[in-house]
C-alpha cells in the first residue's frame, strides 16, 4: 500500500509501506524456489503423503472415479431435493463399506476386473442420463448411488495396509467421496438454476463424461481379451 504525502517543500512523494516490501520479497523467493531442480518420483501423488491423505487424493487423482462420481452428482440434482439427500448419505456409506470390504477381504484378480468394468460402465450410464437430462426417481437414483459406491469403494481399497493406517485410509475415501459429491451438486445446482443455458451445460458435460467412458470401455475391453 502506497501513502502519497507532502513534504516541506510542497512536492508530493509516495512511500512504500514495510508489508509491500515483504510480499515482494516472498514473492521473489517464491518464484526462485520454483526455479530449483526438484527430485522426480515415479509413485503416484498420494503416495507422498500419510495413510489418511493417500486414501482422501486416491479417487481424486484417478479419472476413473472422479468423472463418474461427479457426473453422479449431475444426476443427484436433476432428480431433485430428494436424490441430492439420497446422495449425500448414501454414496459415501456405499464407498465406505466397498473400501472398507476390499482392504480386510481382497477381492481375487478375475473379480477385480470384473468391478472394474462395472465401474468403466458408469461412466456410460451417468454420463448418458445426465446427457438425456434424465430425471430419476429418487429411490432409483439411491440404488445407483448404493451399488456403485459400493463397487468404486471396492477399486479404492487397498489390502496392503494393516493397524491405524487401514481406517485412516479408509477414513480419506470417504471424506472424499463426500466432499466431492457435495461441491459437485452445489456447483451444477449454481449452474442450473443461475444461468440461461444452465441445464444445457450440465447435459454437455455429461456428454463428456459418456465418450471418455467409451474410449475407456474399448481400451478395457481389448485389454482383458
Amino acid at each position: 500500500m502506497i501513502d502519497l504525502s507532502t513534504n516541506r517543500g510542497g512536492r508530493t512523494v509516495g512511500r512504500c509501506h514495510q508489508p509491500l516490501t515483504r510480499l515482494r520479497a516472498a514473492t521473489i523467493l517464491a518464484a526462485l524456489m520454483m526455479t530449483l531442480p526438484m527430485p522426480a518420483s515415479a509413485h503416484l501423488v498420494s503416495t507422498r503423503f500419510g495413510s489418511f491423505y493417500s486414501g482422501l487424493l486416491h479417487p481424486l487423482t484417478a479419472f476413473q472415479h472422479l468423472l463418474p462420481w461427479l457426473a453422479l452428482a449431475l444426476l443427484g440434482v436433476m432428480a431433485g431435493g430428494r436424490g441430492v439427500r439420497f446422495g449425500f448419505s448414501l454414496f459415501p456409506l456405499a464407498v465406505l463399506g466397498g473400501v472398507l470390504a476390499g482392504t480386510i477381504w481382497p477381492l481375487p484378480e478375475t473379480l477385480m476386473r470384473e468391478t472394474d468394468l462395472l465401474n468403466v460402465g458408469s461412466f456410460v450410464l451417468f454420463g448418458g442420463l445426465a446427457a438425456l437430462y434424465v430425471r430419476l426417481p429418487a429411490w432409483l437414483f439411491a440404488m445407483l448411488c448404493v451399488l456403485f459406491g459400493f463397487s468404486h469403494g471396492l477399486a479404492n481399497a487397498d489390502a496392503s495396509l494393516h493397524g491405524n493406517a487401514r481406517w485412516l485410509y479408509v477414513g480419506g475415501v470417504t471424506l472424499a467421496a463426500y466432499v466431492l459429491f457435495a461441491l459437485a451438486a452445489a456447483g451444477a445446482a449454481g449452474v442450473r438454476d443461475r444461468l440461461d443455458f444452465g441445464g444445457i451445460a450440465l447435459r454437455v458435460a455429461g456428454s463428456w463424461v459418456a465418450a471418455i467412458g467409451l474410449v475407456l470401455g474399448a481400451f478395457e475391453l481389448v485389454r482383458a481379451t
